[in-house]
């Protein structure tokens, strides 16, 4: 979802990115309300490795934008295709951080 920033030029990223922080600091405070121990044995392993690929899938979804307003800015002409490819890039770092988040979650978090 967060990714969608590529096809709206960083509106769905922010979009996206204010709904996750603001429900995860719901569930933070729902989760300090109830007692930290349960939660920090069954959330934070694998959230340490989550929320920056979520970071990451953010930055993936605001590349085209930002170059595309840094070349307005600058008043020069730059290729759109090579954010994509940096938001491509970015978006495969964010999936592999995911797969080592799912595996902590399955193998660690439940134990």
């Amino acid at each position: 979802m967060a990714f969608s920033g590529v096809v709206t030029f960083g509106l769905g990223a922010v979009a996206v990115s204010l709904f996750a922080g603001l429900s995860g600091g719901l569930f933070l405070a729902h989760a300090y309300a109830l007692g930290a121990a349960p939660f920090a044995r069954t959330v934070l392993p694998h959230a340490v490795v989550e929320l920056p690929a979520f970071g990451v899938a953010v930055a993936a979804g605001l590349a085209p934008a930002v170059t595309l307003v840094r070349s307005v800015l600058a008043g020069r002409r730059t290729r759109i295709s090579e954010s994509l490819v940096d938001a491509a890039a970015l978006l495969g770092l964010s999936l592999a951080m995911l797969v080592v988040a799912a595996c902590v979650e399955t193998w660690v978090s439940t134990r």
